[in-house]
């Protein structure tokens, strides 16, 4: 037997293994917050909040676990299916690479529209259909869900049936919304 070991019948019982469990523990013990914040269950409760559009939960952390856990998708949909207004459904398109400049959709369109003053800016224009029976004082929130791809934008109060928002050509949600192969919803 060699001195490490002494007294011990086999290797993995001496104090080397004592001493590799202990370095095992320490960096089990050093993970990132982030990273066991990723790992914490999403409750129903977020979820809902995130279709209403609440800022009081990690809406990232919701995203990341509809993207990932069929169970909290699925949870996602018929509570987005139960608070929306109106709808947009994935749309059957040829392989294109136009840019789409608009989306029609069940009780609302979506126009873009690039800045005159700044073309790496984008004006997303929402107008929702005069017989929609949306509150004209509260801000709205369009869903964009795609198969693994779940992201949303806040609008500011309609005024005369139309709000816009103004993001950089290069924003993931502007991506998401002209991608003719994702849903939208509107709450």
């Amino acid at each position: 037997m060699n001195e490490t070991n002494e007294g011990w019948s086999k290797p993995w019982q001496g104090p080397l293994a004592e001493q590799a469990f202990v370095v095992f523990q320490a960096r089990a013990g050093l993970a990132s917050p982030r990273d066991k914040a990723r790992q914490k269950p999403v409750m129903y409760a977020e979820i809902l909040h995130y279709v209403l559009g609440n800022d009081n939960i990690d809406a990232t952390r919701v995203a990341d676990a509809l993207a990932s856990n069929l169970s909290n998708r699925r949870v996602f949909k018929q509570l987005l299916a139960q608070n929306r207004c109106a709808y947009a459904p994935r749309e059957a398109h040829a392989q294109d690479t136009d840019e789409v400049s608009q989306r029609i959709g069940q009780g609302f369109n979506v126009q873009f529209k690039v800045a005159q003053s700044r073309p790496d800016q984008i004006y997303i224009i929402l107008e929702i259909d005069y017989h929609n029976l949306v509150a004209a004082d509260k801000p709205l929130i369009l869903h964009i869900s795609g198969d693994e791809d779940y992201q949303r934008m806040a609008f500011p109060a309609q005024i005369e049936n139309k709000t816009q928002l103004i993001v950089a050509s290069a924003d993931p949600r502007l991506l998401s919304l002209r991608d003719l192969d994702t849903e939208l919803s509107l709450v």
